[in-house]
């Protein structure tokens, strides 16, 4: 409703509630198939320029400005308040924090990301190391194949590696995580590491 400029704004991943497989994929511009769409607001040009280049999403920020978002605590410390940290779309990402579902699903999933959303703070992203990048792009099937070994860690090897809390809430921390390792490696990953495949990825 605000018309705020398209090149301003970047896909977005949905929440994890919204996403019932274990495989994004994206419509015709990149957002993802699933969920309502939704967007962040990346300006990355200092105030001068902003004005010019996006006029509507400045107008957008100003509004905010008057309102006191540029006075929070993580505002405050950017070299412009309204920059947002530089992000790649992650190829994999994990929920860090859930309960097991009445429909089977873990408290913790892997999924695949074929979109070009970027994801908040509800997931871990995990993006593949230099090794792992090159061992993926030998076959497309790859990907896929990881993702079924990252999805059969077990419920208890996660529920150890992390903590649970009352109520079945179960939760991991990117380091908790870097700690499993894959029960079913595939043997194209098995022949090039030992079990603890989670260095793979940084995060």
């Amino acid at each position: 409703s605000l018309k705020i400029e398209s090149q301003a704004l970047i896909p977005l991943m949905p929440s994890p509630k919204e996403i019932s497989g274990s495989i994004v994929e994206a419509d015709c511009d990149g957002f993802p198939s699933v969920g309502k769409k939704k967007y962040l607001l990346v300006v990355g040009s200092p105030p001068d320029e902003a004005r010019d280049r996006f006029p509507k999403a400045y107008s957008y920020l100003e509004n905010g400005q008057r309102e006191g978002a540029g006075e929070g605590y993580l505002c405050q410390s950017r070299k412009v308040w309204y920059y947002q940290e530089k992000r790649e779309p992650p190829l994999y990402l994990t929920t860090y924090m859930g309960r097991n579902g009445s429909n089977g699903k873990g408290a913790i999933r892997f999924l695949l990301n074929r979109t070009a959303a970027v994801a908040t703070n509800v997931y871990i992203c995990l993006y593949p190391n230099a090794l792992l990048r090159n061992l993926l792009a030998e076959d497309p099937a790859r990907e896929v194949e990881l993702l079924d070994a990252l999805n059969a860690i077990s419920g208890e090897s996660l529920q150890r590696a992390g903590r649970k809390y009352g109520g079945g809430l179960q939760k991991i921390e990117p380091k908790e995580l870097r700690s499993l390792r894959l029960a079913n490696s595939p043997p194209w990953l098995r022949l090039k590491r030992k079990p603890e495949q989670l260095s793979l990825f940084v995060n």
